[in-house]
């Protein structure tokens, strides 16, 4: 997430978020925030072959993704 505060992230979950994301190959994703820069994101490139994508903020289609809420 572009807007979150790493450092309050950090010092509350003791979690360290990546700066960027990388095209890897993910078992699953889980979109959790609706900013419309997450939008034009092909999520598929990111994932592994068996890789699931759960939305549950409805940001995408629901043809382009396994679950959501």
């Amino acid at each position: 997430d572009p807007y979150v505060d790493k450092d309050d992230i950090k010092r509350k979950s003791n979690i360290d978020l990546i700066p960027e994301i990388v095209e890897t190959d993910y078992s699953a994703i889980l979109v959790a925030v609706a900013h419309d820069k997450f939008k034009d994101l092909d999520l598929g490139k990111f994932m592994n072959q068996n890789g699931i994508i759960f939305d549950l903020k409805a940001l995408f289609d629901k043809d382009l993704v396994d679950a959501r809420l």
